[in-house]
């Protein structure tokens, strides 16, 4: 075992790994189309990698870079030049403090030129870094000689342009460093200065070439010029494009828009900070497929779910023979020796537990209540629906929820006769007791895990549904740092109560997964980055949402299976409820699914699909898969999306749908101008 690593999963961001545990780390999504392939490292296209946090862009960014490479070819230059044909010069926009270049003793105009300046100086202290790393890593004389050419491409290219008199001379990659790193810092220098004074001293500044233009010609000289340069394609790697100012993006992308080939880009930004494809070139705009591609890395990883087990399974199993190293015998089965650990749940662990600490089952005593005002022989019937149910909670759900549907079709009747209905029930129960196939197995297929949810929701008993390593799989939906974070947080909860997980012999109880999988799920609602207006949309938002969706699973009249999203048509409500999804999207607090569903008026048109990020369904005991997908109403959109009803129009919009749900089905009037159709639930 690793006297280094306590935890062998602690390390959730890439931003933090080395570059050997960035190599080490790597795992390829799909085999049959690896992300090399999928990315094609053989074009100069542009790319833009989007994806939400933890989606594994920057793991993915850094594995490309020159310095994880050198790791794959064993420090090989020569090697990775002929094989790879690129070298991926990665950096973030992050340590740019592009903030900075922001205040009112400045016009947005002049910090644009200020910020040209200073990002050029960038792009070649990247650059000279990197040539100096591939130049450490050259073994031979006959594969360093290349240095000088390259100092005197830059150096000649510098003086043509300097106003000094006299010439700039440098005599290593490493003097050419400095000099760019020097000319940031006076950048730096004077504008925290100007913050104090109120104004830039650009006299301070030296230009000695064009912004935009000094970089590229650089790299295509010394790619035609130096043998050893021949062939490769030099691409930027700038992570973060997210942390740049709007006008920052627009400069951005026009560099983009008018590279040079050898030189390309490749930009990863979370999605929500990618709005813009605007340049400033005026008239022209970004066009995905000819100007650059846009990489989705969400629907990458979320498009096949057995691919991504497998992927996971990886991830997981590297983590592991990092950990133990060579101090574990069965190293083939390490990851199901893991996954064995995980005590199991089971609908018979709930049972045993409501068995032991529930005196009456709640759904008994709400069942009478409901009862009494309309039945006076309600005793007969909660006898009905307990006969031959032995205590057993989930079969009592059963009947109790078929009683329920027979009560709502007759809900409009004077005088319901409640005993016939739960003799109707009785005998059902009886006939799938004798495993005849009969209204009680359509409820158990399609109802059976909302039920549970209830058991242990109304009688105070922790939900356990979402344990166990396949269903934090799950749970995660394609986002790798999502999984890494629940298993950091189980192998700490784990360890607090002496259970050495990671020990032969050890276990992982329930409560240690339970507390772990509740805690990563508000961190991922607490911590969604969202900032100023559209947080307060954002959180308005998911309450209503997540309310609704609630409705599904706590009623007694089940209308839909496992809802954890829903449809609409996109055409019919207003530009700002698909605005305020569109954020919801972006953060991927929501996700829209790749299927279309034909909407009842849609005329062929398709209608979008979302669900709510099954990360965050422990928070309020929702299902982890979409299996019911329910159609919204316009007039349900608005109530949910459109952050301007307010709460008071809200919940009696609320309330009236609740009680169409549950018993005894009395529909309560509401204002006629917020009064919404309630032939269905959703209609």
């Amino acid at each position: 075992m690793s006297k280094d690593i306590l935890n062998p999963f602690s390390v959730t961001k890439a931003i933090e790994f080395s570059y050997d545990e960035i190599y080490e780390y790597w795992v390829d999504f799909d085999s049959k189309n690896s992300v090399e392939h999928f990315l094609n490292t053989s074009e100069l296209l542009p790319k833009y990698i989007l994806g939400s946090r933890g989606c594994g862009k920057t793991h993915l960014l850094r594995y490309f870079s020159l310095k994880t490479r050198l790791k794959k070819f064993k420090n090989n230059t020569q090697e990775l030049i002929n094989k790879d044909k690129y070298i991926g010069f990665y950096n973030t926009f992050g340590v740019l403090n592009s903030g900075n270049f922001n205040g009112q003793f400045l016009k947005e105009d002049q910090w644009l030129q200020i910020f040209k300046i200073y990002f050029e100086f960038y792009l070649c202290e990247i650059l000279v870094y990197d040539l100096i790393e591939l130049l450490n890593n050259s073994v031979d004389d006959e594969s360093r000689k290349w240095e000088k050419d390259v100092i005197t491409i830059i150096e000649d290219t510098l003086n043509v342009n300097t106003l000094n008199s006299e010439k700039l001379f440098f005599n290593k990659l490493s003097e050419l460093l400095n000099y760019f790193q020097s000319k940031r810092s006076i950048i730096d220098r004077e504008i925290i200065l100007a913050a104090f004074t109120r104004e830039f001293d650009y006299k301070k500044i030296e230009i000695p070439f064009i912004p935009g233009e000094f970089i590229k010609n650089i790299i295509f000289d010394i790619s035609i010029k130096v043998n050893f340069f021949n062939d490769v394609k030099f691409i930027f790697i700038l992570d973060e494009y997210d942390k740049l100012l709007e006008w920052q993006k627009i400069y951005i992308n026009t560099l983009i828009w008018d590279k040079k080939p050898p030189m390309t880009f490749w930009i990863g930004a979370r999605t929500y900070g990618y709005k813009t494809r605007e340049t400033l070139t005026k008239g022209t705009t970004l066009a995905s497929g000819s100007d650059m591609q846009e990489v989705h890395l969400d629907e990458y990883y979320r498009k096949d779910e057995k691919i991504y087990k497998l992927f996971s399974q990886k991830l997981i199993e590297k983590r592991l023979r990092k950990f133990y190293g060579n101090n574990i015998n069965d190293v083939d089965n390490i990851y199901h020796k893991f996954k064995n650990r995980f005590e199991k749940y089971s609908e018979e662990v709930l049972l045993t537990k409501l068995k032991a600490n529930v005196k009456e089952y709640a759904h008994i005593t709400k069942l009478k209540d409901s009862l009494k005002e309309y039945c006076a022989q309600y005793n007969i019937v909660i006898e009905n629906l307990l006969f031959k149910t032995d205590e057993n909670a989930l079969y009592q759900k059963y009947n109790f929820l078929l009683f329920y549907k027979k009560w709502y079709k007759e809900k409009n009747k004077k005088n319901i006769d409640f005993v016939r209905l739960s003799e109707e029930v009785k005998q059902s129960f009886i006939d799938y007791l004798n495993k005849d196939r009969n209204e009680h197995n359509k409820l158990i297929n399609k109802s059976k895990k909302d039920l549970l949810s209830q058991l242990a929701t109304e009688n105070g008993i922790k939900n356990y549904e979402y344990v166990g390593l396949d269903n934090f799989i799950d749970l995660s939906n394609g986002n790798a740092r999502s999984l890494i974070l629940l298993l950091k947080n189980i192998i700490e909860n784990s360890n607090i109560r002496g259970e050495k997980p990671l020990e032969e012999g050890g276990q992982i109880s329930l409560d240690a997964q339970y507390m772990a999988v509740y805690k990563v799920a508000e961190w991922y609602y607490n911590d969604a980055e969202i900032f100023g207006d559209n947080l307060k949309v954002f959180y308005k938002n998911i309450r209503r949402l997540t309310d609704y969706l609630k409705l599904y699973r706590i009623s007694d009249n089940l209308t839909e299976s496992s809802v954890l999203g829903f449809s609409y048509n996109k055409k019919e409500v207003s530009a700002a409820i698909n605005d305020n999804l569109d954020i919801l999207r972006d953060y991927s607090i929501i996700i829209e699914s790749n299927n279309m569903r034909k909407g009842k008026n849609a005329l062929g048109i398709g209608e979008p699909q979302y669900h709510l990020n099954p990360i965050m369904s422990p928070l309020w005991n929702l299902p982890t898969s979409v299996r019911g997908t329910p159609i919204f109403s316009n007039e349900t959109m608005r109530f949910i999306f459109d952050e301007t009803i307010k709460e008071e129009e809200y919940n009696k919009f609320y309330k009236t749908r609740k009680d169409k749900l549950n018993a005894p089905f009395v529909e309560k009037q509401i204002p006629v101008k917020t009064k919404p159709n309630l032939f269905n639930l959703d209609d």
